[in-house]
């Protein structure tokens, strides 16, 4: 399955870096320097569908994805036909 891979800054106001590589999205985190980096990823039938949440840099050095539901605007079906 295709894929857009979208890296923003922690609160979405900056776009950092768009691939459709999950290696290559992963590398530029860990290289960034950042601790945290919020994600947004479309995929689909004609990029129709979408979820997001942030990266976050363990101690261990280990990436986890956390905060799902705190990004539930993120996560929904697009485009949203209210916003049309």
């Amino acid at each position: 399955m295709s894929e857009t891979i979208r890296l923003y800054n922690d609160d979405y106001t900056e776009l950092l870096f768009t691939t459709d590589d999950r290696a290559v999205a992963h590398k530029f985190f860990t290289d960034s320097g950042k601790d945290s980096m919020s994600l947004v990823i479309d995929f689909g039938e004609g990029w129709k569908q979408r979820w997001g949440g942030k990266l976050v840099l363990q101690d261990n050095g280990c990436i986890s994805y956390v905060g799902g539901s705190e990004f539930l605007p993120y996560m929904i079906q697009w485009p949203n036909p209210s916003l049309t």
